[in-house]
């Protein structure tokens, strides 16, 4: 009798273990949705043990990611980077923030809680997706900030963003070489070239997978840079400098002469008395003795 009462506590101790498991919630709090543990973001129990699913989850692609319980006591995060659809990747409890390394799409996300793994199916229904239009220019020459003074324009083409006069101080970073980024204002989704750019021109860029970034060596200069956020093509065009070209066209143009009531006189006609000369764009008063 003393032995069956114990293998009895033992079930009951093995069905409220489990019990527990099945009756969490779960939720996909993510970069793209500030971290919401809300109804929108709430895994809901299929009819696997310990199997849950969000459907429709629609990402711009490219972001962080934890699984987590409504209070976050209980955190699932990154074991290995997201790269592929229709396959389980393995989380791991207390972990840093996951990786999903995806094109933008819906998805169908399913949380394997015993295990712990994650995996992402495309939806049935896709909607379409929008990397929006807030971009920046971003890199270790300011801090990897995303500050006003790297954030590109919006142009009268939907697709096509403009970073002005952008002055790449590669005095202040070691061997002129520097890393940057394109990228949205959430980090969500990044763009990167994969060798090395060296001078101006157009360069097709490509999302990256991980938290990689670009490196440069463009000399230092301003620089007009414009991105298209549909062909992914950055554009480096040095703007030339207008204040010596002017200086230089002041010198090799003739001076012109005026008396003061304005009537322009010959310069072998210049006799004592004052005048005004015109040079280029500048005018000024002259003795002549």
């Amino acid at each position: 009798m003393k032995k069956f009462f114990t293998l009895s506590l033992a079930f009951l101790a093995v069905v409220f273990v489990n019990f527990n498991v099945a009756a969490e919630d779960w939720y996909f709090a993510t970069s793209e949705n500030n971290w919401a543990t809300t109804d929108d973001t709430k895994f809901a129990a299929t009819d696997e043990t310990d199997v849950y699913v969000l459907k429709s989850y629609t990402s711009i692609g490219g972001f962080n990611f934890k699984v987590t319980n409504s209070d976050w006591t209980t955190q699932y995060g990154w074991a290995e980077n997201v790269t592929a659809v229709d396959q389980e990747f393995a989380l791991a409890l207390g972990a840093g923030n996951g990786w999903v390394a995806l094109d933008g799409a819906t998805y169908d996300v399913y949380f394997y809680a015993a295990k712990p793994a994650i995996k992402f199916v495309k939806s049935s229904d896709q909607e379409e997706v929008d990397e929006g239009s807030v971009w920046y220019f971003t890199g270790d020459f300011n801090s990897w900030s995303l500050a006003d003074d790297v954030l590109f324009a919006a142009t009268d083409d939907a697709n096509v963003f403009e970073l002005k006069n952008f002055a790449i101080p590669t005095s202040s970073i070691s061997d002129g070489v520097w890393t940057f980024l394109v990228c949205t204002a959430n980090w969500g989704v990044g763009y990167i070239y994969e060798t090395a750019i060296a001078e101006e021109g157009t360069y097709q860029l490509t999302k990256r997978s991980d938290n990689s970034s670009s490196t440069s060596s463009i000399s230092e200069g301003t620089y007009d840079l414009t991105w298209n956020k549909s062909t992914h093509q950055l554009t480096f065009k040095k703007v030339e400098s207008t204040a010596i070209s002017s200086v230089a066209d002041d010198e090799n143009v003739a001076a012109e002469y005026f008396d003061l009531t304005g009537r322009k006189i010959s310069s072998d006609d210049l006799g004592s008395g004052l005048y005004i000369e015109k040079k280029g764009g500048k005018a000024e008063l002259i003795r002549v003795r």
